[in-house]
């Protein structure tokens, strides 16, 4: 895989990646305990320090960023103090988000992690759910018209942006224009909600989920019918740490993980489908797209919080790992 990768690797940069999905703003509360409070059998956390970053869709965005692409964010946030948080964010990361549509019937999604000596004490949700308006769907769709992404990814977390009629005007438009499409799923969906998708990145439990399968049936079959049910070309599911299974009309194709120690898996999805999107962008077969989707991913689960990693890190990786295989 090493020649074919890093030659795919420089042409990643100024590939034009249309990310439409939910965004949120993840705050992270560091802090240590060493106290148990007199008001209730709680822990007290006494906070060192506190920082915010782009998450959900914005952190596909990042990725992308990272890796020498030009995201074009599409999204909706409220109008609110957490909402003009993330878009200066974005102007700061230099993150194309015309497209991210600001809503006064709603509130932008926070999601703040309280971690304690490096691990997760507790999760506070603030989000609305409620599926977006057809003006909004309008906004989105006429802000995507004016540009000519090489791919477009439906990042879908649940969090009201993404409906029926939004993805299938996405996919009618993306046909139109040739353009490739890649979603990743949310387990809670029917798989025919992402009907005209050229390509997914779910993972086993999303993937089982989505069709509503038995625990028993093989992973195999789960792709080929999402393949199947969805008329697409080929598609992946990732399996953790036994790496990532690319599915084509006529083969099946197993990816081996990278061993490495796994810290957290927050944000690998988003990596995933960064990679594997630019990597198809270039136009790189599938299985190497999700060859190189696999190395990102186990860079990124070595970190705690949703992280990016950067082509450099991605390079390296290869040519480390391709060295250590080589037999002496």
């Amino acid at each position: 895989m090493e020649k074919e990768a890093l030659q795919i690797l420089p042409l990643f940069k100024g590939k034009k990646i249309a990310v439409i999905g939910d965004v949120i703003l993840d705050k992270y509360v560091w802090g240590k305990v060493d106290r148990i409070s007199p008001e209730a059998p709680v822990p007290v956390i006494d906070v060192s320090k506190d920082d915010y970053k782009i998450g959900a869709a914005g952190n596909v965005a990042l990725n992308i960023l990272d890796l020498g692409g030009k995201p074009y964010l599409f999204s909706v946030i409220g109008n609110d103090g957490y909402g003009r948080m993330l878009k200066d964010l974005f102007k700061k990361k230099k993150i194309g988000a015309d497209g991210v549509i600001v809503d006064s019937s709603r509130k932008t999604t926070l999601k703040m992690r309280i971690i304690a000596h490096s691990q997760q004490v507790v999760r506070i949700d603030y989000e609305d759910r409620h599926p977006i308006s057809q003006e909004v769907k309008n906004k989105i769709i006429n802000k995507l018209r004016k540009i000519k992404p090489d791919v477009i990814i439906v990042e879908d977390y649940n969090k009201g942006l993404l409906t029926k009629d939004l993805i299938r005007d996405v996919c009618r438009f993306a046909k139109r224009r040739k353009i490739l499409t890649v979603a990743d799923p949310h387990p809670t969906r029917d798989l025919s909600f992402y009907a005209g998708v050229d390509s997914m990145t779910p993972n086993r439990s999303e993937a089982y989920k989505l069709l509503n399968a038995k625990p028993e049936m093989p992973v195999k079959e789960i792709g080929k019918k999402i393949l199947s049910e969805l008329k697409m070309n080929f598609t992946l599911i990732t399996l953790g740490e036994d790496g990532i299974m690319v599915f084509n009309k006529n083969s099946i194709k197993l990816i081996p993980t990278r061993a490495r120690e796994v810290y957290d898996v927050t944000g690998a999805g988003d990596t995933v489908i960064s990679i594997y999107a630019l990597a198809l962008a270039c136009g790189a077969k599938p299985e190497t797209a999700a060859a190189l989707a696999n190395v990102g991913a186990g860079i990124v689960v070595s970190e705690i919080g949703a992280a990016t990693v950067s082509l450099k890190q991605l390079k390296d990786e290869i040519i480390t790992y391709e060295k250590t295989v080589q037999p002496k």
